[in-house]
């Protein structure tokens, strides 16, 4: 007749068991005095071939094992979230065998459970909405395994070798590495999981204008930092932010450029290889910010800034590089200096399309922007066929291959006169590869010729923060910085 077990009889039969198991697969089950520190069993295979590698560089092969050992039909076991949280978190190989077994003890199939992989990150996250939820009373909450999603294997010697084989490979170095790589990063995202609520102070419209720019740092006065993982927000408590007064704003880049500065047709040019970036495009912020080690341009919507970046006692560059700069202020400074922004590729970090400001257009079809402005006018040619010519002379030729922005600057003029009524001059090829960019983000849309509304893209004016021999009114530069004056040019 059979005898039906209680549920501490099965379990004694299924740790009996797996003692038995285990001597007849020369396998060696250490059990546990205390169990208080989530495993049953600390299972050693023989050491390995001597021949295989030297001596010295021998590891034991183990894994620590919870025995679980049910009769019921339901195909799930549960174990206290204590143990699994020590059983889990260790290195070492895991797992949990589970033997399924008739009432009276006699044992039917066992499975095994790898702590690893996706059952990892499932405790994880159990631990972690605990956690959310204010508790640390893991010993008195439950955690499932379905042990139908684990290893079967048959209740015979060979069978239970050839399982925990498995879950302890014969690499034990590797099996460690990823398990601590796994413990972690599991459930974060690529950005790390760090999120941040800011409070910052804006001095003024400029202001914030230049941080959404990347041009100024934020500086927050106050930080609520947090960390989400598995989709889960907790308080961040590491020393991430420990000593961090400001943060830089990394915009999306756009492509690489090249700022070429020129002072006449027999001059030589000052060339700075740089990255264009793409700000947010709100009301009042900048088209395009252009940025190099020495100096940083910036598209608005009615002019070109290009300041300098640094301090001349302080920065440090090589001699080459402060004759570029220092030559680039020269050109900039008479009346006959120039910009080129040669434009060798475009190209968009992400794919993410910006809303379309309200009241405008919606932006042409990339190729038709480009076919209309690669065209041009008549005007556009007569007006650029001076440069054109003094280029060709140089022995450069200027084609669609390699588009440019020209900016000539204009004598000064009275500041009351409208800005809409400035002089405009006009853009070349490069205005095609700049409009392309920018539609893909849905900032800029394209005003044909004889259309009403202010155009996009075009460079009126021209603002050069540099060194000066009498300062800016207003201007409160310590000796030798890069940006005390300023220079109006149209």
């Amino acid at each position: 007749m059979m005898t039906k077990l209680t549920p501490e009889q099965l379990g004694d039969a299924g740790e009996d068991l797996f003692k038995l198991l285990c001597s007849q697969a020369q396998l060696i089950p250490n059990p546990s005095i205390r169990d208080r520190t989530g495993w049953d069993f600390r299972v050693e295979f023989p050491m390995g071939d001597a021949t295989a590698t030297t001596l010295d560089k021998r590891l034991p092969r183990v894994c620590q094992v919870q025995i679980k050992a049910t009769a019921g039909s339901s195909g799930v076991v549960t174990a206290p979230l204590s143990a699994v949280d020590r059983l889990a978190k260790d290195t070492a190989p895991a797992a949990i065998v589970i033997f399924r077994m008739r009432a009276d003890g006699t044992p039917l199939m066992g499975y095994v459970v790898d702590l690893i992989d996706d059952e990892l990150a499932r405790i994880l996250q159990r631990l972690r909405s605990v956690d959310k939820a204010g508790r640390t009373d893991t010993n008195r909450i439950k955690i499932t395994f379905d042990y139908r999603k684990g290893r079967a294997f048959k209740p015979t010697p060979t069978g239970l070798r050839e399982a925990l084989k498995v879950t302890s490979p014969s690499d034990v170095a590797a099996y460690s590495d990823k398990k601590r790589h796994q413990l972690a990063t599991l459930g974060f995202d690529d950005d790390g999981g760090i999120e941040a609520n800011a409070l910052v102070w804006i001095e003024s419209q400029d202001h914030l204008m230049r941080m959404i720019s990347g041009l100024a740092p934020l500086k927050p006065i106050k930080l609520d930092a947090y960390e989400r993982r598995f989709d889960i927000l907790l308080p961040y408590t590491g020393s991430l932010f420990d000593g961090v007064d400001e943060f830089p704003i990394q915009l999306p880049m756009v492509g690489a450029c090249e700022i070429v500065v020129r002072g006449g047709p027999r001059d030589p040019a000052a060339l700075f290889v740089c990255e264009a970036f793409a700000p947010p495009p709100i009301d009042g912020a900048p088209l395009m910010v252009i940025r190099h080690s020495m100096m940083t341009a910036v598209f608005n919507e009615d002019g070109l800034e290009v300041e300098t970046v640094g301090h001349f006692y302080e920065d440090r560059h090589s001699v080459n590089e402060w004759i570029l700069l220092l030559r680039a202020l020269t050109y900039l400074a008479s009346d006959k200096g120039s910009i080129e922004l040669e434009f060798k590729g475009v190209r968009i970090s992400t794919p993410r399309r910006w809303p379309a400001r309200s009241g405008r257009r919606k932006p042409a079809t990339p190729p038709a922007v480009l076919r209309t402005l690669e065209r041009g006018t008549v005007a556009r040619r007569r007006e650029h066929g001076r440069r054109r010519g003094a280029e060709r002379r140089l022995g450069r030729e200027v084609g669609a291959e390699r588009p440019r922005h020209i900016v000539q600057p204009a004598p000064d003029r009275d500041p009351r006169v409208r800005r809409d009524r400035r002089p405009r001059s006009a853009i070349g090829g490069g205005r095609a590869l700049l409009q392309h960019a920018f539609l893909r983000w849905g900032v800029l849309h394209l005003r044909r010729e004889g259309e009403i509304g202010p155009p996009r893209c075009k460079i009126v004016a021209l603002r050069v923060i540099a060194v000066r021999a009498a300062r800016h009114p207003g201007s409160r530069r310590r000796p030798g910085s890069l940006c005390g004056g300023t220079s109006q040019c149209t």
